[in-house]
């Protein structure tokens, strides 16, 4: 797979497509404190991009936010000749850049990156990537924890697997990331979550919600806040439209 022509492909020059009307929203849930993070490029940013990450255990707020600056760092950075390598390795110099400044704590991460005409999407934990054309499910990310290991090995689900990471950004990452790539088309719908809120929205909701032609984005993340009162773990959605580039 490494050596079929995506996988060499620098960062495209053309940027034809952009992430439109990014909507995001935070629920506390039953937390004392808010430890997730999540950011996105402006309305003119040469490539657009957006993230969302999981701070695991009460004090990694630092971490989360760490993390979603450093993939967006790498996401709007001129100097990068190889944009999925990047991505990729992308674990191993936030790992640094934790160390440097003393956060021991450790965060998920999931997020697109929508470069020339190529929709690239990242996964590190258990926060979910959901894309959408219409009612069709494209792309749904795998949840890197134990349950998902148990299921895909056949075994009967552990008691509380689904809260077993086995992969995490931290200092001394765990796992490994998770990088695809996806041809998109104008009016596709990208959908992040952090666990809190990927537990209590089914897919069916979503692409139900997907599939009203005449629903803005403010009203799906409505719609999605419904479930979020029940949420115990801090929950986050993020929503966007693939849009043409206006040249205005």
């Amino acid at each position: 797979m490494r050596s079929g022509k995506c996988w060499d492909t620098h960062m495209p020059e053309r940027h034809h497509l952009t992430l439109d009307g990014v909507t995001a929203r935070q629920w506390l849930g039953m937390r004392p404190v808010q430890n997730d993070s999540y950011i996105h490029s402006g309305p003119n940013a040469e490539t657009a991009f957006a993230f969302v990450a999981d701070g695991v255990g009460s004090s990694s707020r630092g971490t989360a936010d760490a993390a979603v600056r450093h993939y967006a760092s790498l996401a709007s950075s001129s100097v990068v000749t190889n944009f999925p390598r990047a991505l990729l390795t992308g674990a191993d110099g936030l790992a640094s850049q934790l160390a440097d400044t003393g956060l021991w704590g450790a965060s998920t991460l999931a997020g697109v990156v929508l470069a020339g005409d190529l929709l690239w999407t990242v996964n590190h934990g258990d926060s979910t990537i959901v894309i959408l054309r219409g009612q069709r499910l494209l792309h749904v990310s795998r949840p890197h924890n134990a349950a998902e290991d148990d299921r895909i090995l056949g075994r009967p689900i552990g008691p509380h697997n689904d809260r077993v990471l086995t992969a995490a950004l931290s200092h001394q990452p765990t796992g490994a990331t998770e990088v695809g790539v996806i041809s998109p088309q104008v009016g596709d719908l990208v959908v992040l979550m952090t666990d809190g809120m990927a537990d209590l929205i089914p897919l069916e909701k979503i692409t139900r919600l997907s599939g009203e032609p005449v629903m803005e984005l403010d009203a799906i993340v409505e719609q999605l806040a419904d479930a979020a009162t029940a949420a115990e773990d801090n929950a986050t959605a993020l929503i966007a439209r693939i849009a043409p580039r206006s040249h205005t």
